[in-house]
């Protein structure tokens, strides 16, 4: 579900410094730097371009510019950067793991560090006053080879559609988006006394 879902932090941290010349990158990034964080709620779905089969969730998500949280009806996932924390609520289980950036392929700290130099980026500027972002790639080897983010006039993302290297389709869509200034509750975890912990942090 992870790869699939953090799509969503693409809108927020894609391009910030290979493409610091965009306006709108541009004001994202301010915002994060200055304190903020994001959270939203969102519908995911993702379809696969050989069966089309739909897969589809959603749930609700904060963004900072190190870690996330990301809650969805099946689990709850927690990063801090250097920690990843999920809890199942069927199995009443927690399984605590060291924080891999690189094997996160839409994790904020992957994407502070920018957008490979083989994507080329196009902004355009809608008639409703949205502004629609196109990342674009022709590297055999791109995870994603068209990427387009609608914002609107405040800086919320309204929409992500991407195309991967697949064929496949992932979509999220954004609702009740807002910046705040960051709380550090927002991205502590609460579980059961009783849940099984798994640690894999010393394995």
């Amino acid at each position: 579900m992870r790869n699939g879902l953090l799509l969503i932090c693409i809108v927020i941290f894609a391009s910030f410094q290979a493409h610091a010349q965009s306006s709108v990158f541009e004001q994202i990034k301010d915002k994060f730097a200055q304190g903020q964080m994001y959270e939203s709620r969102f519908e995911h779905q993702f379809i696969d371009s050989y069966t089309g089969e739909v897969q589809e969730n959603s749930g609700t998500l904060v963004i900072d510019s190190v870690g996330y949280r990301l809650e969805t009806d099946a689990q709850v996932i927690v990063v801090d950067g250097k920690l990843s924390k999920a809890y199942e609520e069927a199995r009443n289980r927690l399984i605590i793991s060291p924080y891999e950036p690189e094997d996160d392929s839409f994790g904020p700290s992957r994407f502070l560090s920018g957008v490979d130099s083989t994507y080329q980026l196009t902004e355009k500027k809608n008639d409703d006053g949205t502004t629609t972002i196109i990342l674009t790639s022709t590297d055999d080897f791109a995870e994603y080879t068209q990427v387009e983010i609608w914002v609107d006039q405040v800086l919320r993302p309204l929409l992500i559609i991407a195309i991967d290297s697949s064929e496949n389709e992932i979509s999220t869509r954004f609702s009740a988006g807002g910046y705040k200034p960051r709380n550090p509750a927002s991205f502590e975890l609460d579980f059961p006394d009783d849940a099984e912990i798994i640690d894999m942090r010393f394995e």
